[in-house]
């Protein structure tokens, strides 16, 4: 294996080799700088904006970059230019808009897909200063009045929708179908809302590109140095494969920048996709990373690789210090599965093939270098000089080996921090359940259950899990029977649970799990919250009772079914982030949500709080039982559990009542191998299509096509011939259109 380099060796390949090169950014489509006053709406590149209402031109971020003043009912038509795609409208783009408010506490539109201006606008920053908007998801960063912020939109429809502010990612917003209300006719409003959403606004730069930038490229566009608030255990960079069009995108920091062959396969989950890369390949990597650990080399860091190998009997690597790849690799997996190096030496447990698992390398040079597998200590290694091997110059090398000692190796994630993490924060990244003591995996169990029989201590559990933690008030009531009692919990109080679960399904944070809740409430006259996983309690809840009595977020949509006041409901929430979200009432399925991302709204930190809303949509519940499983139950586990008897299936059917609007259901089972179903309702008669599409906005089949009388209806559809992979689904009759993503997973 590699030997050790002296810190002059190391200091000649530093200072000799070529940095990388930031990513290059394509040319604009349009871009308007707002320079000259005497011709404000002038283009370098494109068509001159259309001005609708008053402009003023004023002082921009600098007495060489001016800026224009629009006001309330003012706008820019902007005719882009770009050619649609895939079909009818413009699917991919960037925007890239530099602003500045002088007005706090009211909303300002940022720009409007409708060119007659006849809705709502599709960007907004609203009266808490956050951007985003409701379909998307707002960023949880407050901008401050009278600074100037570079915001840039990366759009492509069906595969991504992300805002990024001074080149650092603000938000992964849900993803919008093609074709759909982010989809772009020939002209875009700019700052334009249809009801006075649109409050007065500066702007020095516009610009426009017809095609989605990567991370790296728009962290290389720059913008005026605020620095967003990182998340606990944010990297510093962060690679996660899952677009097939750009598979070397940063998700956090800067590209990659690969060396020989690499391509898409399937990873952990039908939406965590991976890379495969192939033997002599390898990737290049500028971290951006400091000096540290008191060299001249970055001596504290953290690595992380979600991996999987097809076969053992061969070497693999995991990275490599030297820039030149000019010698042996820094991190093996050996041909008998163990992983380490000769200098560390290796762990003692062996992986298996065809499994994934997560490795977590803690350098801190002079103090320690430790393994840890699935959030568990593999090797506490022997500490590693300060500039001696293991540290790192700017560009590193990943999965590279000078002799031939890197097989193929399937990875899902990789991922580098500024620091090294500690034990507590290993075991918080989590990974893939192994268990490394007896190779098995983490058991699937109830963890937490409370049952509010005691009325001198509601919080405490059944013996599964840590007793609640109370914020504002509860008292006892009766519950479902006259041994089994109830708490009931009020506006503006709420319990804190500490699960004990930790992370899964993928990511950093509890991806996979099951949440249980005895319900009843007095009235549907308000929104009732179940839970909410931001522990600040500042957004807003993450599954509620609405007005109508349905069950659900708009993230994930609503229950058909309306609950019904002072009746015992059993609730249970199926969560396997990038795979279901499925919502049962009494044993029955009532809701497949929209699927969310992993690690993003619905994943859990370490505490959750349990009936919160931030701004008072969480009127009075009784809950007589609630309990978390660590893992998603099945439909049969779901069924076994029971509940208070209500027939949840095909309640409007039932009635014989014609339905009141045009609907398109979640497909279920979602993800289905090989057929599922689709439900759809017609409150006339009309002609309906339903079609496939692929993530890139090609047709692949057609579900429905025949008219059809005012009516429930129910289709089937055999997936046998299509490969595995996310599809869009879209109905449109009569005016109605509506897409929802279904997962085929063979």
């Amino acid at each position: 294996m590699k030997k050790n380099f002296s810190v002059t060796n190391y200091l000649i390949i530093f200072f000799s080799i070529l940095s990388l090169t930031h990513a290059q950014v394509p040319t604009r489509t349009g871009w308007w700088k707002f320079d000259d006053a005497a011709n404000i709406t002038k283009a370098e590149l494109g068509n001159a904006l259309e001005l609708v209402g008053v402009q003023e031109a004023v002082t921009g971020p600098s007495a060489e970059n001016g800026a224009t003043h629009i006001g309330v009912g003012s706008h820019y038509k902007m005719t882009h230019g770009i050619i649609p795609s895939p079909d009818t409208l413009v699917n991919e783009y960037t925007l890239q808009i530099d602003i500045r408010i002088t007005q706090i506490s009211s909303w300002h539109a940022l720009f409007q897909t409708s060119a007659a201006n006849s809705n709502d606008g599709d960007c907004f920053i609203n009266p808490s200063e956050m951007i985003g908007v409701a379909a998307t998801g707002y960023g949880s960063f407050s901008i401050s009045p009278n600074e100037w912020y570079r915001l840039v939109v990366s759009v492509k429809n069906g595969v991504f929708y992300k805002y990024y502010l001074d080149g650092q990612l603000l938000l992964d917003g849900t993803v919008q179908a093609v074709d759909e209300r982010f989809a772009l006719d020939d002209i875009l409003l700019v700052f334009a809302d249809e009801d006075g959403e649109d409050n007065e606004i500066d702007c020095a730069e516009l610009a426009i590109w017809n095609q989605a930038l990567t991370s790296g490229q728009i962290k290389s566009l720059g913008g005026y140095g605020h620095e967003l608030p990182m998340l606990d255990l944010q990297p510093a960079d962060l690679w996660k494969f899952d677009y097939e069009t750009n598979l070397t995108e940063a998700y956090y920091g800067s590209d990659l920048e690969l060396v020989g062959l690499h391509s898409q396969v399937e990873g952990p989950t039908p939406t965590n996709k991976a890379v495969r890369i192939d033997a002599g390949s390898y990737y290049k990597t500028n971290h951006g990373i400091s000096a540290n650990g008191g060299g001249n080399f970055v001596n504290e860091y953290t690595l992380k690789f979600d991996f999987k190998v097809s076969e053992l009997n061969k070497w693999r690597t995991f990275f490599q210090t030297d820039t030149t790849n000019a010698s042996d690799g820094d991190c093996f997996i050996n041909p008998d599965g163990q992983i380490g190096t000769a200098t560390t030496g290796y762990g003692g447990y062996k992986i298996l093939a065809n499994e994934w698992y997560r490795l977590v390398i803690s350098v801190k040079n002079g103090t320690h270098y430790r393994y840890y597998l699935d959030g568990q200590l593999l090797l506490d290694a022997t500490a590693q000089s300060i500039d001696g091997r293991f540290a790192l110059a700017n560009t590193l090398i990943l999965f590279g080996d000078n002799d031939g000692d890197d097989g193929v190796i399937d990875i899902a994630e990789a991922a580098i921090w500024d620091k090294a993490v500690s034990e507590t924060e290993a075991a918080q990244l989590g990974g893939f359940g192994h268990n490394l003591t007896n190779g098995g995996s983490v058991e699937k169990k109830l963890v937490g259950r409370w049952t509010f029989d005691n009325p001198f201590n509601l919080l405490v559990s059944d013996g599964n899990g840590q007793p609640l933690t109370l914020e504002g008030s509860d008292e006892p009531m009766d519950g479902p029977t006259t041994t089994n009692y109830a708490t009931r919990v009020g506006i503006g109080s709420y319990y804190t649970m500490n699960h004990g679960i930790t992370a899964n399904g993928g990511g950093f944070l509890v991806n996979e799990y099951t949440l249980l809740f005895d319900f009843r409430v007095p009235s549907i006259d308000n929104w009732h919250s179940f839970f909410q996983t931001n522990t600040g309690n500042v957004n807003d809840g993450d599954c509620f009772i609405n007005t109508s009595g349905k069950v659900g977020v708009q993230a994930t949509g609503y229950t058909e079914y309306a609950i019904i006041p002072n009746e015992w409901y059993r609730m249970v929430v199926s969560v396997l982030n990038g795979s279901q979200y499925l919502i049962y009432l009494d044993g029955n399925l009532a809701l497949s949500g929209t699927v969310q991302q992993i690690d993003g709204r619905f994943a859990l930190g370490s505490e959750l709080l349990i009936f919160a809303d931030e701004n008072g949509e969480d009127d009075a519940i009784d809950c007589a039982e609630l309990a978390i499983y660590n893992y998603a139950l099945t439909s049969d586990e779901v069924a076994a559990l029971g509940g208070y008897g209500h027939i949840i299936s095909d309640v409007e059917e039932s009635t014989g009542k014609l339905p009141s609007e045009f609907s398109l259901s979640q497909n279920y089972p979602n993800p289905f191998n090989p057929s599922t179903t689709i439900n759809y309702s017609l409150p006339k008669a009309s002609h309906v299509t339903i079609k496939l599409y692929d993530i890139l906005g090609n047709e692949v089949a057609v579900i429905e096509n025949e008219f059809k009388n005012a009516g429930y209806y129910k289709v089937s559809f055999d997936g046998s011939k299509l490969a595995s992979g996310v599809y869009i689904y879209r109905m449109i009759s009569n005016n109605y259109s509506s897409s929802k993503k279904l997962i085929l997973l063979k």
